[in-house]
């Protein structure tokens, strides 16, 4: 009776070691999107421009802008300098 269950545990490791891995999701983007770009060239005109009018130049909601923003900030691609009404954005790539 012993090796029946051993022989069984030794199936069921081949099994589990026979499985292919999963392949990842999705890899991160590496490139940026339309409004990523637009969001660049407009603040390379005018560092000073604010979400509102970010929002109003590119016909987004506020949110959306926010959300690019804090996507480009949080890959390294541009940065914040300053107060919150009269800071300016740095493009750091």
């Amino acid at each position: 009776m012993e090796k029946a269950q051993e022989k069984a545990q030794e199936k069921a490791q081949e099994k589990a070691q026979e499985k292919p891995k999963k392949s990842p999701r999705k890899s991160p983007r590496k490139t940026i999107g339309k409004v990523e770009e637009d969001i660049l060239k407009i603040i390379t005109q005018n560092p000073y421009v604010t979400r509102r009018e970010l929002s109003e130049k590119l016909d987004r909601t506020e949110n959306s802008i926010r959300y690019y923003l804090r996507k480009m900030t949080d890959s390294g691609l541009v940065e914040r300098e300053g107060s919150t009404k009269s800071g300016r954005w740095l493009i750091l790539k």
